[in-house]
């Protein structure tokens, strides 16, 4: 099977602790770590293991 690349990866996800979601962009995810754009806490996000 033949590897594709990525060329653009965001995610939207809901914050924690201010509830909004927020956009987080590859160069964002640091070891399943992000920041939120609203409130600027870090949270973890990871893939839903049922996907």
């Amino acid at each position: 099977m033949k590897s594709g690349e990525i060329t653009r990866f965001d995610v939207q996800a809901k914050c924690p602790h201010c509830e909004n979601d927020t956009t987080i962009f590859q160069n964002e995810l640091v070891d399943a770590e992000a920041e939120c754009q609203h409130c600027d806490e870090s949270f973890q996000i990871k893939l839903d293991e049922e996907y």
